[in-house]
């Protein structure tokens, strides 16, 4: 197994005594606390990996995502590697987010091996707080939270559109959603594109993979939040 290193943001409810990250959303649903974390990834994909620990980087959240993000940048840069920023989907832990991210890295390394080693991913990932559970009430109450997770990952976005120019030359990241994660990062596109006035990131990502999406509206959905979603939100 390789020991990995990967940066997180999320929106789960911090223990400032313990530093963990529980199944809980923060106090406000924006709320974002964002750091680096360890792993011993696993290098046969029928395996998860090993959770090692995390680090919060500030001791303020403000200041903790300015830091992870500019450092996830700094990073992916010197190792002349691709940035990529994961949201994973439903029935995921913290914990088990941390694993997944190095796991991924590791099995796309093993794959580039042919190709001298490139492209290399240095992942970032968005953790929403799934409940890490697996049964019909888990599902709809991750649904509830990953659907009230949208400005948390925008305000994720924001922070990555002011870093990314600040290292020459400038390198755009991807994103890779998976499951219910394609409705998180939705709603995320919806905050950036907010009130009248504000000005959402343009061209930020340089690819973006949305995956086996698990969302109830999709692009042939009316732009006013009709379709399924209107009459999905009872559920919510």
């Amino acid at each position: 197994m390789t020991r990995r290193s990967v940066f997180f943001a999320t929106n789960r409810a911090f223990d400032a005594k313990t530093g963990d990250f529980g199944e809980s959303p923060a106090h406000w649903e924006a709320e974002l606390w964002a750091g680096i974390a360890e792993a011993e990834a696993a290098p046969d994909p029928s395996r998860f990996g090993t959770y090692l620990g995390h680090k919060v980087l500030g001791d303020d959240s403000n200041t903790s995502v300015h830091r992870a993000v500019a450092a996830w940048l700094r990073s992916a840069a010197e190792a002349d590697a691709v940035p990529l920023l994961l949201v994973h989907g439903f029935d995921f832990l913290f914990n088990e987010a941390v694993a997944w991210s190095a796991d991924l890295a590791e099995w796309y390394a093993q794959g580039a091996r042919d190709r001298g080693g490139l492209p290399r991913l240095a992942p970032l990932f968005f953790s929403f707080p799934s409940v890490g559970k697996i049964s019909a009430g888990t599902y709809v109450l991750d649904q509830k939270r990953a659907a009230l997770s949208g400005e948390a990952l925008a305000r994720l976005i924001r922070a990555i559109d002011r870093n990314v120019g600040t290292l020459k030359p400038a390198r755009r990241p991807m994103l890779l959603a998976h499951s219910m994660g394609v409705l998180v990062t939705r709603r995320a596109v919806q905050a950036l594109a907010g009130p009248v006035g504000t000005t959402p990131p343009k061209a930020l990502f340089d690819q973006a993979f949305l995956m086996a999406g698990d969302d109830w509206s999709d692009v042939f959905d009316p732009a006013d939040g009709g379709g399924w979603e209107r009459g999905a939100k009872g559920a919510l």
